[in-house]
C-alpha cells in the first residue's frame, strides 16, 4: 500500500510539473508575441527566488530576535534586502509588460522561484566546484607548476 501511495504522489508531482512547464511556455509565447519579452526564464526564477528566501530569512531572524529581546537589525536588514529584490522584480516585470501581466509573472516567479532557488544554488555550487575533466589534462600532484613534455 505504501508503494502505491509513493507512486501516486510521484505521478502527481510529475503531472503538476508538466502543467507548470506548459503554463510557463504558453505564457512566455503570449508575452513574446504581445510585448516582445519572455518573463518566465530561469534567471528570473533564480533572482526572485533568492530575494524571497532572503526576505523569509529576515522574517525568521526578526521574529526570533523579537522573542529573545535581542538586536533586531539583522532581521530588518534581511527584510529590507529581500523586499528591495522583490520590489525590483515587480517594477521590472510591470515596466516590460503592463500591470496585470507583470503582477501575474512576478507571482509565478515568486512561487516557483522560492521553491526552485535552493536547488539552483546547490547546482551552481556543484558546478563551480567540479572541474570539466574531459578538457583538463590529468596531472599528478608532483607535476603541478612544471611544463609537461618539456
Amino acid at each position: 500500500m505504501l508503494v502505491l501511495k509513493i507512486t501516486a504522489y510521484a505521478a502527481m508531482a510529475v503531472g503538476a510539473f508538466g502543467v507548470i512547464i506548459v503554463f510557463c511556455t504558453h505564457y512566455n509565447a503570449f508575452c513574446l508575441k504581445r510585448f516582445g519579452v519572455e518573463l518566465l526564464t530561469l534567471p528570473a526564477f533564480a533572482g526572485v527566488g533568492i530575494a524571497a528566501i532572503i526576505f523569509w530569512e529576515g522574517v525568521l531572524y526578526y521574529s526570533d530576535a523579537l522573542a529573545k529581546h535581542e538586536n533586531l537589525s539583522n532581521g530588518l536588514a534581511l527584510l529590507g534586502l529581500g523586499g528591495v529584490g522583490l520590489l525590483f522584480a515587480f517594477v521590472v516585470n510591470i515596466r516590460l509588460t503592463n500591470v496585470f501581466y507583470g503582477v501575474v509573472a512576478t507571482l509565478v516567479q515568486l512561487v516557483l522561484g522560492a521553491f526552485l532557488a535552493p536547488f539552483m544554488i546547490i547546482g551552481a555550487i556543484g558546478a563551480a566546484c567540479e572541474s570539466p575533466k574531459r578538457y583538463v589534462e590529468q596531472q599528478g600532484c608532483w607535476d603541478r607548476g612544471r611544463r609537461l613534455g618539456g
